[in-house]
């Protein structure tokens, strides 16, 4: 009998282990990926700041 509550112990705690490591990982991936938003949005903007000053300074160039 303590082989079997020792048995359903172990895969209980075994379970419980799981699902917080799943919870763990999934918070970590959100986490994650609104930083990768973010840091994508702020390359973006400084992108779109050099290509318009270099079309700045070919339409200077021009006249």
């Amino acid at each position: 009998m303590k082989i079997i509550i020792s048995v359903g112990i172990f895969f209980s705690m075994m379970l419980a282990g799981f699902d917080i490591t799943n919870k763990f990982i999934n918070k970590f991936k959100e986490a994650i990926k609104e930083e990768s938003i973010d840091i994508n949005a702020s390359i973006s903007e400084e992108l779109y700041k050099e290509i318009k000053s270099q079309i700045e300074k070919e339409t200077r160039k021009v006249k």
